[in-house]
């Protein structure tokens, strides 16, 4: 087996949560490695390794080490579906198993097609050929990268500039890190100009989306700067705040004649620190009160 097909299989054993640790325990024991009672799998399972033990790892546990279809897209350089339908037609030839993977962004579990690493031999001009044949279908294929829906909208507006666009745009989110979309992009003619063309304005593309990302940096940044804060988090908290104070303040509007929280000299104080250079955080904690009762003070 290739080292990199290692490589993948060893990472999906290590993070499987099935993956049995005390089977790896009684496995390191019988080969004699050394490893510490609480050690994590993954570290035992590194030094079997290292001892020259993949072998016997594999034909021990390959049923744990399946990978997702998301992974073997990856590989390939295709979208997830295709992986299923080149099951379904027989090009893929390994069983599928289901396994559930965690959502952070839906906080619950879904499950996915796992197959076994052989399904990385294939050869990719094998696999785009038994696609075509039963598909019929012809052009770029491509996947783009984004942290927003609002990208993908400007890129694929870009390319219909020149380019036509195969059927609409199938839009899925990254596992909690942005979005990635799937379209076909079909020449006018299967020129060599027009594929020099093609591949030109991809890499104005690429270009156009890394301007995109640096202009919304920085767009961030200048806020971090504004609210004197370092992280998303912080100016988060920042918000939550001030909007429970903004709501209370909507409650206790009945309460005419309550005595205010700060006077007006403290308030002019408390300003007055500001200019001085103290940050949003120094003034809350000089003053024992929240970040969203200095914003208000500072904004009012």
């Amino acid at each position: 087996m290739k080292d990199n097909l290692k490589e993948i299989f060893l990472n999906e054993l290590k993070n499987n949560k099935d993956t049995p640790k005390q089977e790896i325990i009684k496995l390191a024991e019988e080969y004699r490695i050394d490893f510490k009672p609480r050690e994590a799998k993954s570290k035992i399972i590194d030094k079997l390794v290292a001892a020259g033990e993949f072998d016997t790892i594999f034909n021990n546990f390959k049923k744990f080490g399946y990978i997702p279809t998301w992974t073997i897209a990856d590989f390939y350089g295709v979208n997830t579906e295709r992986i299923d339908q080149l099951h379904k037609i027989g090009a893929i030839k390994e069983i599928p198993v289901k396994r559930e993977y965690y959502s952070r962004s839906s906080k619950s579990y879904y499950t996915v097609n796992t197959y076994p690493v052989s399904v990385l031999e294939y050869s990719r001009e094998e696999l785009d050929e038994a696609y075509n044949q039963t598909y019929g279908q012809e052009g770029f294929k491509f996947r783009i990268e984004t942290n927003s829906k609002d990208e993908v909208e400007i890129l694929i507006n870009e390319l219909r500039k020149v380019f036509k666009i195969e059927k609409t745009p199938q839009i899925y989110e990254r596992r909690n890190e942005g979005y990635n979309t799937y379209f076909t992009v079909k020449l006018l003619n299967n020129s060599e100009f027009e594929q020099n063309k093609f591949l030109s304005e991809i890499d104005n593309l690429k270009n156009k989306n890394k301007e995109t990302e640096e202009y919304y940096r920085d767009i961030l940044s200048k806020i971090y700067k504004q609210f004197n804060v370092n992280s998303f988090l912080d100016l988060l908290k920042i918000s939550r705040e001030y909007l429970e104070l903004k709501e209370n303040s909507k409650k206790n509007s009945r309460g005419a004649g309550r005595k205010p929280r700060f006077t007006e000299e403290e308030k002019n104080m408390i300003r007055a620190q500001r200019k001085e250079g103290k940050t949003i955080k120094e003034l809350a904690t000089l003053n024992n009160c929240s970040f969203g009762v200095i914003h208000k003070i500072l904004h009012e």
